[in-house]
């Protein structure tokens, strides 16, 4: 074994390396995170306050990818780091504001003339 191969300082054992390759090869349309969290949660890699240990199996397999061990699904497009949603304070003061719209993603506040610019709502 590769002592290269190491999470959170201790080595992989060929068992664990075994079966992230097999999760991997199993299930090829997961995302990146969708497998760390799985990996955390097959071989039991958790923090002291009981949460998974996403992030640094995620760090794990990217380099097991750069190694051509294993191969990644391509990233997904996501919304930005730090975009949000704004609602002009128009809005809130419109006497329209209670009406409710059903959009595929739940239910929403919407306000007559208003229209979405990437992940911003902004009333007209």
């Amino acid at each position: 074994m590769d002592p290269a191969y190491r999470f959170c300082g201790q080595p992989l054992s060929p068992a664990e390396l075994e079966l992230i390759v097999a999760l991997v090869h199993r299930y090829p349309r997961l995302s990146r995170n969708e497998l760390a969290h799985t990996v955390c949660e097959w071989l039991d890699w958790h923090r002291p306050n009981g949460g998974l240990k996403t992030a640094e199996c995620r760090l794990l397999l990217e380099q097991l990818h750069e190694r051509t061990l294993i191969g990644l699904p391509t990233l997904r497009q996501g919304r930005p780091r730090g975009a949000g949603t704004a609602v002009s304070q128009s809005c809130v003061s419109c006497p329209s504001w209670g009406t409710m719209n059903s959009g595929s993603r739940g239910m929403t506040r919407l306000c007559p003339g208003v229209t979405t610019t990437g992940v911003t709502t902004v009333c007209a």
